[in-house]
């Protein structure tokens, strides 16, 4: 479990109080990128707490992606890790025509299936895409 939680404390970043990365955003993230109508203006949380919070969502999350994608405990350590941190922010997940063809083992098609979204094309923010196109790769890497 660690490699995921270390991973995703890496990808995420610890934020002790609620912000909102774009102004735009509905809800508020803290702590390891929990986001969501749980988390108020003004919340604060210590990195211990965040941690404790990411490993549930994570074990949350590793339970869904592998109900959506049977394989997924057969793939890599490094596609696993990019693809759990695509499903954590929502991009896997909200992409059933990626998810499709993962299970059907067309990873060239899922990776550029994943890419082709107005996430991707429009995010004011660099790391939302850089994360989004290494999961692309992970994906390819799969072949």
């Amino acid at each position: 479990m660690s490699d995921y939680l270390d991973f995703m404390k890496e990808k995420e970043g610890f934020v002790g109080n609620a912000y909102k990365p774009i102004d735009t955003e509905e809800h508020w993230t803290i702590g390891y990128g929990n986001y969501g109508q749980n988390v108020q203006p003004g919340d604060t949380m210590s990195e211990e707490q965040a941690s404790a919070q990411l490993q549930g969502n994570i074990d949350t999350r590793l339970a869904a992606i592998n109900k959506a994608i049977p394989g997924f405990n057969n793939y890599p350590l490094e596609a696993r890790q990019h693809l759990l941190g695509s499903w954590f922010r929502g991009s896997l997940s909200g992409s059933p025509a990626t998810i499709g063809l993962l299970n059907d083992g067309k990873f060239e098609e899922a990776s550029k299936e994943f890419l082709n979204n107005n996430e991707f094309r429009t995010t004011p923010l660099r790391a939302v895409r850089n994360r989004m196109q290494d999961t692309a790769n992970a994906m390819k890497g799969l072949l």
